[in-house]
């Protein structure tokens, strides 16, 4: 017996798919990541931090004092890692610690739209602006084969979205080369874009400091070692640099640090080169850092 091309699926099955398609599915999974914070990153640092809010690819965490949020600041990369694979894709690209000396309860109040989307959506121009026939026929043609119970609630969606679109371009509005997005007042990409083009930049900056890691800032813009296009390469200059010694610090705090790691780390905080300090130093500067570390897990 054929089946019915037509056939009604469980809204349950529909929901997962609607929700991602029309964008509505990230206050979701944010609410889901703050309910269960704990099975992400884990107990222990769910003990002293907390979800505050997202925006524009940005995820906001409460941090009880500054010693973690330094603890927090050299795991960034793996936590961002974590948090993108418990949401199921590339929704958070950067973490933005703050000091907050009250871990907050969560619950669905807390959720935001963002302030922008919260004025647009009751903005009278948007409200009063006509689509045009052809437009509404559109709308309902693609939301024909929607349940009867989500199809009114989709189509009045889409009708919203296409009245900002609309009247966003009127205002002269203008939306982002790279991706379609709508920018900001002067932006001449998005935020979102802004960002991938800055790990992109980082990404370079790294591969010039592993290679080079004695290079002073001067150094490195006389030897013409600047991404194209980077203009603020002073700033991304100093974090990656400080990144890098992030990095071999949490080797050696994990006992995970080899010899050429324990160099790296002398050589990026001396920005010497390698024929200017010796093994005696860079196993002293190591032992230092290893007897904090020791000093610090005792006192936990």
């Amino acid at each position: 017996m054929e089946k019915k091309q037509n056939e009604l699926k469980p809204i349950g099955d529909l929901l997962p798919k609607l929700l991602k398609e029309y964008k509505l599915d990230i206050p979701l999974k944010i609410m889901k990541l703050k309910t269960e914070w704990a099975q992400v990153v884990g107990e222990k640092i769910a003990s002293f931090s907390y979800v505050q809010h997202y925006n524009k690819s940005i995820l906001y965490i409460g941090v009880l004092n500054s010693v973690w949020m330094q603890h927090l600041f050299i795991q960034k990369k793996s936590l961002i890692f974590k948090i993108n694979d418990f949401l199921g894709g590339t929704f958070v690209y950067d973490l933005c610690f703050k000091r907050s000396g009250i871990k907050k309860n969560i619950s669905s109040s807390t959720i935001q739209p963002v302030e922008e989307d919260k004025k647009m959506e009751y903005d009278s121009s948007i409200k009063d602006y006509v689509l045009s026939s052809q437009t509404i026929a559109k709308i309902k043609k693609d939301t024909e084969t929607i349940i009867s119970p989500l199809r009114r609630q989709w189509r009045n969606i889409l009708v919203l979205q296409e009245k900002k679109k609309q009247v966003l371009l009127q205002e002269g509005k203008k939306t982002c080369p790279i991706c379609g997005n709508w920018l900001e007042n002067k932006e001449k990409i998005c935020l979102l874009c802004q960002l991938k083009k800055r790990s992109e930049y980082k990404r370079e900056i790294r591969q010039c400091l592993q290679l080079m890691p004695w290079l002073s800032l001067e150094e490195f813009v006389e030897q013409g070692h600047i991404p194209k296009g980077c203009e603020n390469y002073i700033e991304l200059y100093r974090e990656v640099r400080r990144d890098c010694i992030y990095h071999y610090m949490e080797k050696i705090y994990l006992n995970v640090d080899t010899l050429e790691d324990n160099m790296m780390l002398a050589l990026f905080i001396t920005q010497s080169k390698p024929y200017e300090i010796t093994d005696e130093f860079i196993e002293r500067l190591t032992k230092k850092y290893h007897m904090r570390n020791n000093k610090n897990k005792k006192k936990r």
